[in-house]
């Protein structure tokens, strides 16, 4: 099994595609999974050095057509590398789960996301969830304790985290123990994930995703000065090709 792709953008990924997902997602030592894009090659180069951190030793996947089309253009040994996207794979998961008896926790979302969820595939004893209310990061003690109980209680084998990107890998590094403590294997950062699983946003067309305008779709049905400034934010990826 190959574990790691040489670097692009000074990220060393996993040669983890839709066929491998299942061994790191199921194999016995917890994993924390990444899905990159081009605005995290950019937060790995310009953020906070305890992100950079974390992406150093987690499972990172390729979640972007644009940063891979440049990684097959000007990376090393890129063959094996593959664009699995965080709700691509998320709904497959879904699946898998309910037929293999495996317990799939969703934490985080829009208010109505996870609700829907649970209720559209009706498995209380394979998916759980639970949405806090939001919050800045990090969060209160009480704010945690809530969460932590509604993880204890259904004790998943495997956590997807919709708190955004960057926000949702910091809140599993800093409760990694906790989360083994609690049976869990694996917890993967899956952004706003849920809101396209739930039906509230549509998933882009597979022509769209091929084009690398995901982002872009994304923003026509939620158009906000956030989601514009994270899209302009991305183009710095191009900075970053070099950076071996």
């Amino acid at each position: 099994m190959s574990d790691k792709i040489p670097e692009c953008f000074g990220i060393s990924f996993a040669a983890f595609n839709e066929e491998l997902a299942h061994y790191y997602t199921l194999r016995k030592e917890f994993d924390q999974i990444i899905t990159i894009n081009s605005e995290f090659i950019v937060k790995n180069h310009e953020d906070k050095e305890k992100l950079r951190d974390i992406i150093k030793n987690s499972v990172c996947t390729m979640d972007g057509q644009v940063p891979l089309w440049l990684a097959k253009i000007f990376g090393h040994n890129t063959s094996q590398l593959k664009k699995v996207t965080g709700s691509g794979y998320s709904k497959k998961l879904l699946t898998y789960c309910i037929d293999n008896n495996i317990k799939l926790f969703l934490l985080g979302g829009k208010p109505n996301s996870v609700a829907t969820i649970l209720k559209n595939t009706n498995k209380p004893e394979n998916i759980s969830g639970y949405c806090p209310d939001f919050s800045p990061y990090p969060f209160t003690e009480l704010h945690n304790q809530k969460i932590k109980a509604q993880i204890s209680a259904f004790s998943p084998d495997i956590i997807l985290v919709g708190f955004g990107a960057g926000k949702q890998e910091y809140w599993i590094s800093d409760h990694k123990n906790f989360l083994i403590e609690n049976g869990v294997r694996t917890a993967i950062g899956v952004g706003g994930t849920f809101e396209m699983l739930s039906g509230e946003i549509n998933r882009a067309p597979n022509f769209i995703h091929k084009a690398g305008f995901e982002s872009i779709y994304r923003l026509l049905q939620e158009p906000s000065l956030f989601r514009f400034k994270r899209i302009l934010k991305s183009f710095k990826v191009f900075r970053y090709i070099k950076k071996n």
